[in-house]
């Protein structure tokens, strides 16, 4: 139960800033600016929001406690909530590039999108529960050719997830490049 309450604290707390983060855009603010400037708090500590949550735990342990509360006869709308909101982040990432696109005068439809990332964290090379395969299936389902460039998951693991594996030079060339997972080798890319 310790490990499920550990990873459950961890989806909540994202769901949350990704909930800020959605208030934020509809109000023109930097999310991740008044995030961070929140958690300099002693006693807040607001994750970073993101495209959702993956691994094999994180994406999966709250459903365990929902499981075993509906069995005892709790709902537990909190943590259910958190996860529909963490769910729901890579179909705001495709509105979002949909978006971009059409201001550029472009649809998602023939359009070259670029996925930089597609680990469900940080310089590890684990694809499992990843938000990077629910929007890229979003966005075959649009009509876009995905590519995606991940230096640590394999070519065959790129595939998998249903993008086309590119080197990073030729992702970053895509009509739009989205950066699912913040692997220390993105750290210097400048967005134009």
């Amino acid at each position: 139960m310790v490990k499920l309450i550990e990873n459950t604290y961890r989806d909540v707390n994202i769901a949350l800033a990704n909930e800020l983060a959605l208030i934020s855009e509809t109000l023109g603010i930097d999310a991740i600016e008044a995030i961070e400037a929140a958690t300099h708090h002693p006693r807040v500590d607001i994750h970073t929001p993101g495209p959702g949550v993956g691994g094999h735990y994180l994406a999966v342990d709250p459903y365990f406690i929902l499981e075993t509360a509906r069995e005892k006869g709790m709902n537990p709308r909190l943590i259910m909530k958190a996860r529909q909101i963490n769910e729901s982040m890579p179909q705001h990432m495709a509105e979002l590039i949909k978006d971009a696109l059409r201001e550029m005068g472009k649809s998602i439809q023939d359009s070259e999108i670029g996925v930089l990332g597609v680990a469900y964290k940080g310089n590890v090379a684990d694809a499992r529960e990843t938000p990077a395969e629910p929007l890229i299936k979003i966005l075959n389902l649009r009509g876009a050719d995905v590519y995606a460039h991940d230096p640590h998951v394999p070519r065959d693991g790129i595939e998998a997830l249903g993008a086309k594996p590119m080197p990073l030079e030729e992702v970053l060339r895509c009509d739009a490049v989205v950066l699912i997972t913040d692997h220390d080798e993105y750290r210097e890319i400048t967005p134009r």
